[in-house]
């Protein structure tokens, strides 16, 4: 967001009706702010709670709404809980269009142009959206170029996965696949080495540092409490564990994730 600066005069708020059935609310003043700044288009009205509006940061948004003519309604704490149900919505709910996943062959147009290494995520059927929001935070950090996705079991892209992500969604290409052997299989295609991050029992020998990761790559990450499926592993280049101690069970996938995806970046960050 700007610097603090003199007070804007608030947006006039206008009252536009139901949400339509394609749309979904996301919440928060740093998602709301993100998307505006990325992706306004996608926006089509936002909510401001009632006793929110003198707050330096509601009013930046408010500005950045009406610079992208998107219309505002003021509302109360209890009608702001019915449209999103008791979460800490910090006084601001957008109104959005259904997410829309990115094309996964304009993706592989793009990539193919790309000489220097490139790193995607390949998702084994995560169902947390806690999860499923840190790791795409994680993803724009680290300069993830895709995340793909099965089209099921897999936590689906909402409000809470909007706000886990610290409104960076809008960074990161995210491809629904129908099936993650195949997606894998592609990326072997198409010059990615394949790397699935799993516990230590699973490795073909040496720890993830332990890899020269110099061309593209991707990471496939497993589901909570199971980890990366054995088909899956088995269709891997390489199963690449974090070494932990003794007598520790797991990891959760968010931070692995973080973990490995450090390492990526550690070994290609000028």
């Amino acid at each position: 967001m700007a610097s603090r600066n003199k007070k804007k005069k608030l947006g006039k708020f206008v009252n536009t009706g139901t949400k339509g059935k394609n749309d979904f609310y996301i919440f928060g003043r740093r998602p709301i702010w993100e998307q505006l700044e990325n992706d306004p288009k996608q926006i089509k009205l936002i909510y401001i709670v009632s006793g929110n509006q003198e707050s330096f940061e509601i009013r930046e948004i408010i500005q950045k709404a009406k610079e992208n003519k998107i219309p505002l309604e003021h509302i109360s704490g209890r009608t702001a809980a019915a449209k999103v149900g008791k979460v800490n919505d910090q006084g601001v709910i957008a109104s959005m269009e259904r997410f829309k996943y990115a094309d996964q062959m304009d993706w592989e147009i793009a990539v193919r142009k790309e000489e220097k290494p490139q790193l995607v995520l390949v998702l084994d059927h995560i169902e947390d959206v806690g999860n499923f929001g840190a790791i795409i935070r994680t993803a724009a950090a680290f300069g993830v170029s895709a995340i793909f996705v099965p089209s099921d079991r897999q936590a689906p892209v909402n409000g809470t996965v909007f706000k886990t992500s610290a409104g960076n969604i809008s960074r990161v290409k995210i491809i629904k696949v129908p099936n993650v052997n195949q997606m894998i299989s592609k990326l072997k295609d198409l010059k990615f080495w394949t790397y699935a991050v799993d516990m230590p029992e699973s490795s073909q020998g040496g720890v993830i540092w332990d890899q020269k990761f110099d061309s593209h790559t991707a990471l496939i990450l497993g589901a909570e409490g199971q980890g990366v499926s054995e088909k899956v592993r088995e269709n891997c280049d390489f199963v690449v564990p974090i070494p932990m101690e003794n007598g520790v069970e797991s990891l959760n996938v968010s931070v692995s994730g973080a973990i490995a995806m450090y390492e990526w970046k550690r070994q290609n960050y000028k």
